[in-house]
């Protein structure tokens, strides 16, 4: 692929205990080495320009070209890092080619908090490291880019395999995720008298320490954030075969920025279409967490049409 993307490196690179914590902030992989790019991939084919589409991007992107993106560099394979401190993963190969398709380029910037970082106006968007949930609806418009199932991380050895295995042990979550009420909801219908032991936390980086530390006996999330933290831990850590629906992963603007959700929206479908999509799945080995065509739009995370939901 013709590569349109321009990094702009804003923020230091990410200190140990900084990047475990962007991991936390929640796909599914469904092979162990989930982010290494495939070897024998074929190259992605370049886009043309949708008038349309560009038509519908603000004033400001259309007159200087570019559309400011950006994320934490730390959730692989979505956005990462390589050797040189370079962003690469999914959604930088998926900006390139959503570029091509929208006539501009997506400027890439590291930053902690991307939600802030949009409602101040220093991000046109973010990709690859927000879900698209109801209450993320409630402060940010979403274009959902990939499938996403939690699953639960173990010490390697563990023989639980999922939340009913759990009953009586501690399992940590992140207060009030889509994970903390799906964990209690299985606990009371599977565990009766005892119960699992769900206790929630204020941060991802919280409820990882309490398995680090042995205080809990495993860790629901994000399967994709979770594969990353397996795959540098030396063999400290496991994920389970479970796997739970969840939000998806998405690209998000500002509220009140519908016309450049649809115009991301509709270059999202024009990729989806002539298969380039796949095509950038498939070079990162996470073919099976590809959309359907009819979860593309605009805030379609919250619908019927993902398994969350239903």
């Amino acid at each position: 692929m013709s590569t349109l993307t321009r990094v702009r490196r804003l923020a230091p690179a990410l200190a140990a205990g900084a990047l475990t914590l962007s991991l936390l902030a929640g796909c599914s992989s469904g092979v162990s080495d989930a982010g290494a790019e495939t070897e024998t991939s074929e190259p992605i084919p370049t886009e043309s320009v949708d008038q349309a589409l560009h038509a519908l991007l603000p004033e400001s992107a259309q007159s200087s070209g570019i559309l400011k993106v950006g994320a934490p560099y730390a959730l692989k394979p979505s956005i990462f890092t390589d050797d040189a401190g370079e962003p690469e993963g999914i959604s930088v190969d998926l900006s390139a080619a959503l570029g091509q398709v929208l006539g501009v380029q997506f400027e890439w910037e590291e930053t902690a908090d991307p939600v802030t970082a949009i409602q101040s106006g220093n991000l046109d968007l973010s990709m690859g490291y927000l879900s698209d949930s109801p209450a993320r609806e409630q402060v940010l418009t979403m274009v959902p880019q990939f499938q996403n199932t939690s699953t639960l991380l173990v010490p390697a050895g563990s023989t639980i395999t999922d939340i009913t295995s759990m009953c009586g042990k501690v399992l940590a979550v992140v207060s009030g995720s889509q994970q903390e009420k799906r964990a209690n909801t299985v606990s009371s219908e599977s565990c009766g008298s005892d119960p699992v032991q769900v206790t929630a936390f204020p941060s991802p980086k919280d409820a990882l320490t309490q398995v680090q530390s042995g205080r809990a006996d495993a860790y629901v999330a994000p399967r994709m954030i979770l594969q990353g933290i397996v795959d540098t831990s030396g063999g400290a850590f496991a994920v389970t075969d479970a796997n739970y629906p969840d939000y998806p992963f998405a690209m998000g603007v500002t509220k009140d920025n519908v016309d450049l959700a649809k115009a991301l929206a509709g270059a999202l479908q024009k990729l989806y279409d002539t298969g380039t999509y796949t095509q950038i799945l498939q070079k990162w080995d996470v073919a099976d967490i590809a959309l359907e065509t009819d979860q593309i739009g605009v805030n379609t995370g919250s619908t019927a049409a993902f398994p969350v939901n239903q």
